[in-house]
């Protein structure tokens, strides 16, 4: 982690690195919610008929 953060040098901050890994965790977790609502609608669709 250390390692990853003086690759891209002193001018890069450790907010904005904290603010990416953010964004990237955000969007997994968005991700895995629309998985569950789509396999639950799944469900749904297949018990109804």
């Amino acid at each position: 982690m250390l390692f990853f953060f003086y690759q891209f040098g002193e001018n890069v901050t450790l907010q904005k690195l904290i603010k990416s890994i953010h964004k990237i965790f955000s969007m997994q977790i968005r991700k895995v919610f629309i998985g569950i609502k789509h396999s639950i609608l799944n469900n749904f669709l297949l018990n109804g008929t």
